[in-house]
């Protein structure tokens, strides 16, 4: 069944690949202000975790929120079995996934905060695959969120 449980930071897996991307998300920005997209340096970011990473931009509209991946990593692309890149999340997902999914990135931008997930998402060859994915919001203005950065890791 797809879907997705908002868990703890605590809950993931020592040693999990979002644990090392959740801290380098932190040294990005500060205290009063969330990192923006200028602050991110892929080559900073361990090679373990970058295959994994994909980003997203926010894009607000007035039937709903939609999402645009920015990018995505190779090891995220063969999880998922497809290559989102440069589509609107309401292209590449029907309906229910659409649904569920852009909770997990509305839930984000709307919290203005890191959040965890363990999900059941579309997948491919076999239909689904479980997740645990880490979402971390970035903001040019330190307003709003414009752009999540995001992890996604088997389950």
């Amino acid at each position: 069944m797809l879907g997705a449980d908002q868990i703890r930071r605590d809950e993931l897996p020592a040693g999990s690949l979002i644990l090392d991307l959740h801290h380098y998300w932190r040294t990005r920005g500060s205290e009063d202000r969330l990192p923006a997209r200028r602050d991110i340096d892929p080559l900073d970011i361990s090679p373990a975790v970058l295959p994994w990473v994909f980003m997203l931009d926010v894009l607000c509209q007035p039937t709903g929120g939609d999402y645009r991946f920015r990018l995505n990593g190779t090891s995220n692309i063969q999880l998922v079995g497809r290559d989102p890149t440069n589509r609107l999340t309401s292209e590449v997902y029907g309906e229910e996934e659409h649904q569920f999914l852009v909770h997990t990135f509305d839930t984000t931008v709307r919290e203005m905060a890191p959040t965890f997930w363990r999900a059941t998402v579309p997948q491919e060859q076999l239909g689904h695959v479980r997740v645990c994915r880490g979402l971390f919001p970035l903001s040019d203005e330190g307003i709003s969120v414009n752009m999540i950065l995001g992890i996604a890791v088997p389950d």
